[in-house]
This record gives C-alpha cells, sequence and structure tokens, in this order.
C-alpha cells in the first residue's frame, strides 16, 4: 500500500466528478449527491448523453483499431457507473476503519505484466470480510481465498483465532504468501500456479466459501472460476464470492449469456450481484504500470472531455455470490472430465 492512503475513495470521485459536469457545461450542484431523484435523472440523462457523444467521436477516428475504440468503453462505462454508484450509496459505506488500515499496511506493490495485479481499496478489502462473515461461521467454516494479494485473508483471519474454522490463502507470488504468513502465522499458505498445475486432490471439495478476483478477461476469469468450483464443497451453505468487472465479458457477443450458460453447465447458479462492490485505485503511485498500458493502449485524443474521463480515479467490479444448484444433476461423464481437468493428485 502506498504511503498516501486514501480512508475513503468518495472524495476522489467527487472532484473526479465535480470537474467532468464543469466540462460537460452543467455543474454539479453543491448539495451533490444529496439530491432529489428528478435531479439526479436529469443529471444522469445529460451524461449518458455525453457519453454517447464521445464514444461517437472515438469511433470515428480512423486511426485508431478496433481493440482501441473498445477500450475507450471502459473509461465511459467506468465513469457512468461511478456517477450511479456515488447517488445510490452512503458515504459511509466506503469509509476503512483505522484498525483496517493498520492491518493492510505494508502491502507488497502491484506488479500488472507478471501477476496481473490490480489492489482493491482497503475499504473494499473490508466489506468482503463483512459479507463473509454474514454468512460463515468462524467456529467451523473452511475459507479459501484464490488469489490475495487484497490481503484479504489478514482481515479475516483474526476473527478465526481461538475457533475451529480455517483460513487458506493460494497465491503465485511469494511476497504475497511471506507477507500473509508475516502477518498473520495461523493462516495456511499455498504456492501452486492454477494456469498451469492442477488443484491436490486434498484441497478438493474442501471449502465452504471460495473468495477469487480473477483477471477480467473472459477467459481467465472462466478458468479460475472453475478452479473456485473444485474447491467448494457440497455443503448448501458453501458460496464462491467473485469479485469481477463485466465491462470485457460484454465486448464479446452475447458475453454474460456465455457466463451464465458456464455457470449451468457446472450446476452452479448465481446467489445474489451486487453492482460496483469493489473499487481500485487507478492512481499512478498505487499502480505504476497501469497508465503506461494506457498510454500504449489508448493515446490521447483532442476531446477534452473524453480526455478527463482518461483519468478516472478507480476501476470497479461487482460482487457476484454464486452457489450450486438445488438437486443439480451433471451428466457423469462431464463432472469425470471436469475433474480430470482440474484435479491432481
Amino acid at each position: 500500500m502506498s504511503a498516501h492512503v486514501v480512508t475513503n475513495p468518495r472524495d476522489r470521485i467527487r472532484r473526479y466528478l465535480k470537474d467532468l459536469f464543469e466540462l460537460i457545461g452543467t455543474p454539479l450542484p453543491l448539495e451533490w449527491p444529496e439530491v432529489p431523484k428528478q435531479v439526479y435523472v436529469q443529471l444522469r440523462d445529460q451524461l449518458f448523453r455525453q457519453i454517447e457523444r464521445e464514444l461517437s467521436f472515438v469511433d470515428g477516428q480512423s486511426d485508431l483499431n478496433k481493440y482501441q475504440k473498445s477500450y475507450a468503453r471502459y473509461f465511459t462505462e467506468t465513469t457512468r457507473a461511478l456517477f450511479e454508484m456515488d447517488w445510490n450509496q452512503p458515504y459511509p459505506i466506503h469509509e476503512a476503519s483505522e484498525e483496517t488500515i493498520d492491518r493492510l499496511a505494508g502491502r507488497p506493490g502491484a506488479v500488472g505484466p507478471e501477476f496481473d495485479q490490480l489492489y482493491c481499496t482497503p475499504d473494499s478489502t473490508q466489506r468482503r470480510t463483512e459479507v463473509l462473515l454474514q454468512s460463515h461461521d468462524p467456529a467451523h467454516s473452511r475459507v479459501f481465498f484464490l488469489g490475495d494479494d487484497d490481503l484479504g485473508s489478514v482481515l479475516l483471519a483474526p476473527h478465526f483465532e481461538g475457533e475451529e474454522g480455517e483460513v487458506h490463502v493460494l497465491d503465485i507470488d511469494d511476497r504475497i504468501l511471506a507477507h500473509v504468513k508475516a502477518r498473520v502465522p495461523s493462516v495456511h499458505c499455498h504456492k501452486i500456479d492454477l494456469v498451469k498445475g492442477l488443484i491436490p486432490e486434498a484441497l478438493a471439495a474442501s471449502f465452504d466459501a471460495v473468495l477469487l478476483d480473477p483477471p477480467w478477461d473472459r477467459y481467465e476469469c472462466l478458468m479460475f472460476l472453475d478452479k473456485a468450483i473444485c474447491f467448494l464443497n457440497n455443503n448448501p451453505a458453501a458460496r464462491i464470492y467473485l469479485s469481477f468487472c463485466p465491462l470485457q465479458m460484454e465486448l464479446y457477443r452475447n458475453g454474460m449469456a456465455h457466463f451464465f450458460r458456464h455457470l449451468a453447465k457446472r450446476g452452479m447458479t448465481l446467489d445474489s450481484v451486487t453492482p460496483v462492490f469493489n473499487l481500485y485505485s487507478l492512481d499512478e503511485q498505487d499502480t505504476p504500470s497501469f497508465r503506461r498500458e494506457l498510454d500504449e493502449a489508448l493515446p490521447a485524443l483532442d476531446a477534452p472531455v473524453f480526455q478527463h474521463m482518461r483519468e478516472v480515479p478507480y476501476a470497479y467490479s461487482n460482487l457476484y455470490v454464486i452457489r450450486r444448484t438445488l438437486e443439480s444433476q451433471i451428466p457423469w461423464w462431464r463432472e469425470a472430465l471436469f475433474r480430470y481437468k482440474h484435479i491432481g493428485g
């Protein structure tokens, strides 16, 4: 975590939105976001129309390829989501406690290209912990973090001290595993490359809760989701907590429909979705590789409003809570093939 710890990201988001609406030509009311719904709807519609104009401008740039034009939608759609969130969600929900800030201090820096790391904000990790504790009792639950660069285990494990439950972490980054073990020795750490290797039989179907925040590419997301399913036990209360931004999936034709079909084929279903549950700092001090990659992927354009959207301070993801379907009947051959593909000795 960088030295400039932000306890509540809403302040930066609000400054970003106010500057954006100044550029659009309609300043946000001084009392924003404490405005009537009618005012909110008018501002929202104006923002959406502006976004369509910006995307139309981008689509008209003959020197941009299809990938670059689709990349532009990350910024416009993220802006749209942050605007809606700032009006809909109360400010305190994004306030990280002093205890959370202290426990997450000293986190190794994000490594984008090698490990595809994009750290969520401390308040996001805090909310994940709160959601999990609402449904899983430390007295007997086994929790598995499939990757933990956000250090959710460091926040969760103290609640399990002196209890029969367990907290496990799997990661490929030695720095993360060493940091977790140093902060909370009771956490069980596993270094396994799930891209190249198989899940040990001893860990398969062993956990009441599996948390993951995988890369947002369609293939990688579904691959890690399959791994999460393998770790989940058959307890009716067992859940997968998937933090995932749907924007890249939606760029594919019927992308999210494919996501839901994929769940159904695995005997899984969606329990709930919480939009804009997690935030991820795009500040250069927090994620230094992101802005460099952005400059390479999408050059600056002569469009002041879009250029401002390009500086959006946070990315976001939704929280998808997934469970096994009731009386799920998966063909034996599909189940056998699934185990052969993902689980080893």
